[in-house]
């Protein structure tokens, strides 16, 4: 079978159960069956390729029954680097590369000495691993109550390097023993923003497949929010940042929260590559502030 081919049926079948982005899913499928960069695909079309069929009729089948191809894959790339995943961890999402991209530009300002941060709700580890990566000033600590996101975030700080620099513990947030409370420079979380209502109505890649606990935030979609607000004051050092993702529209409530405990400066919205506005960024007060 030519790659040409595994790209136009991938594509056509992806099509029918409408997928949200079909040529990129059809370009990572193709990649996946024949073994192939990605970034070979648009000029490797004639390359022949033998038993291959069973191989991609897998993915497919599986696709059609709208499991996501991050799950399927078992790998996704994040930032530039690739990260395992299994069923269990929330998939990472582009939304989330600006939430990083904000942490990075603001700590780099703190200057050079080491940084100690706290991330809420890790999932597989995708966001504490860049961090981690990216500065080498970091050492953090990463709280998730799901025993899967501990263990892929475990796995994926070990295959990436970073394990010596992350602490991952199992348990809630809202109880973090005594030991690793405190004294961080920043907290960061995509912490659940969905409402019950806009899980039940969302895609079936995501209300089938992904944990409900990862993804819905209450009633509201904001309670997990106003609970990481609240615990801030207690672990942040005085000019420590705090760093949340968001859902859409949750804009004036997400900055009403943080603002209204008194304990931070104003609190700065970034707009996604959407253009919506997506990461909430605020700062502790300093002492004498």
């Amino acid at each position: 079978m030519k790659v040409s081919d595994v790209l136009a049926i991938a594509r056509r079948e992806l099509g029918r159960i409408g997928a949200e982005d079909v040529d990129s899913e059809a370009r990572f499928i193709t990649s996946w069956v024949c073994g192939l960069p990605p970034g070979r695909i648009p000029v490797a079309g004639d390359v022949e390729i033998e038993g291959i069929s069973e191989r991609l009729e897998n993915v497919l089948s599986r696709r059609r029954k709208r499991e996501p191809l991050q799950l399927i894959l078992g790998k996704w790339e994040f930032f530039g680097r690739e990260f395992f995943l299994e069923s269990g961890v929330l998939v990472p999402r582009r939304e989330t590369e600006v939430l990083v991209e904000v942490a990075l530009t603001r700590l780099s300002r703190l200057g050079g000495g080491a940084l100690k941060g706290l991330e809420v709700g890790p999932g597989a580890g995708v966001v504490c691993v860049t961090l981690l990566k990216e500065m080498e000033s970091i050492h953090m600590v990463a709280v998730d109550i799901a025993e899967k996101a501990v263990s892929m975030t475990d796995k994926n700080a070990r295959f990436h390097l970073v394990s010596d620099r992350l602490h991952v513990y199992r348990g809630d947030f809202r109880d973090i023993p005594p030991d690793l409370r405190g004294g961080y420079d920043f907290i960061i979380s995509n912490p659940p923003y969905l409402s019950k209502r806009e899980f039940l109505r969302a895609m079936p890649e995501v209300r089938d497949f992904e944990p409900e606990a990862a993804l819905v935030g209450g009633e509201t979609g904001i309670e997990s929010i106003v609970d990481i607000v609240r615990i801030s004051d207690d672990h942040l050092v005085p000019g420590g940042f705090l760093f949340i993702e968001f859902g859409f529209g949750q804009k004036t409530m997400v900055s009403g929260i943080i603002e209204s405990n008194g304990f931070f400066e104003k609190c700065e919205i970034i707009d996604d590559l959407a253009h919506i506005p997506r990461v909430a960024a605020a700062r502790k007060k300093r002492v004498g502030a």
